[in-house]
C-alpha cells in the first residue's frame, strides 16, 4: 500500500480511480483531478446522479457507475454497476472480483438505474421506512409501546427472509401459506394490493426526480477533455 501526498498525485499514479465522496464534494474533486488521471485508467464513481455520460464528457477513458449498498456491512445486498464501451471484459471481472466479496455484482443498463437503485441501494432505508409506519399503526390499534411492536416486525421481517431465501419459497408462496381463503390476511392483502401501487408509483417518481437534480447541475466550472 502507498499512501499517496494528495489526489493529484493519487490520481497520477493509479490505474483505477474510485471517487467516494460526499455529493458536495464530488464536483471540486474532478476538477482537482480530472487533468492529471492517465487516459488509459479506470474511472469509477459511486454518485448518485452523475451518469456515465456525464463521466465520459470529462474523461475519455474506462467509466463506470458503482452503487453499493450498505447491505454490504454483513456481506450481503447487490452492487450495481453500469459500464461504458471503453471497459473490457478484464476489467468487468476485475470489477467483479474485488467488489463480489462484500455482496452480489450485477450490471444492469443505465436506463433503469434509478428504478433498480430503489429497489437495491437505498432500498433497506424504504423498507424500513415502511416497517416504522406498520409498526406505529399497531401502536394506534393496541397497548404495545413502539418498541414492542418494532421488535415484532423486525422478527417476522428476519423469519420472512429466511423462508424466501433458505427454503426457497417465492413471494406468492409465502402469501398463499399464511393467506388462508376467507381469512384476514387475505383481507389485508387485498387492501395492500389496492392502495400500494399509487403510493410506490409516487415514491419512485420523487426518488428518480432527486437523483436527476442532483447530478452534474451547475458544473460548469468543470473542465472538459
Amino acid at each position: 500500500m502507498t499512501v499517496a501526498k494528495g489526489n493529484r498525485a493519487l490520481a497520477m499514479n493509479s490505474k483505477m480511480v474510485l471517487i467516494a465522496v460526499k455529493p458536495s464534494d464530488f464536483k471540486p474533486l474532478l476538477d482537482e483531478i480530472i487533468p492529471y488521471i492517465h487516459n488509459d485508467a479506470h474511472l469509477i464513481s459511486i454518485a448518485g446522479g452523475v451518469t456515465v455520460r456525464d463521466l465520459e464528457s470529462l474523461f475519455p477513458g474506462k467509466v463506470t457507475r458503482l452503487i453499493p449498498s450498505i447491505m454490504a456491512e454483513v456481506g450481503q445486498g447487490i452492487a450495481l454497476a453500469c459500464h461504458n464501451n471503453r471497459v473490457t471484459a478484464d476489467d468487468v471481472r476485475r470489477i467483479d472480483r474485488m467488489f463480489g466479496a462484500i455482496g452480489t455484482m450485477k450490471i444492469v443498463r443505465e436506463s433503469d438505474l434509478d428504478t433498480v437503485v430503489d429497489l437495491t441501494s437505498t432500498a433497506p432505508g424504504l423498507i424500513v421506512a415502511m416497517l416504522q409506519e406498520y409498526a406505529k399503526a399497531g401502536v394506534r390499534h393496541s397497548t404495545l409501546t413502539d418498541e414492542e411492536a418494532e421488535q415484532m416486525l423486525i422478527a417476522t421481517l428476519y423469519g420472512t427472509a429466511k423462508l424466501l431465501s433458505e427454503r426457497g419459497m417465492s413471494l406468492d408462496d409465502v402469501i398463499s401459506r399464511v393467506a388462508t381463503k376467507g381469512g384476514s390476511t387475505e383481507e389485508g392483502v387485498k387492501v395492500l394490493r389496492n392502495e400500494l401501487p399509487l403510493t410506490f408509483d409516487n415514491m419512485l417518481n420523487s426518488t428518480t426526480r432527486k437523483r436527476k437534480n442532483a447530478g452534474l447541475k451547475g458544473s460548469a466550472s468543470v473542465k472538459t477533455y
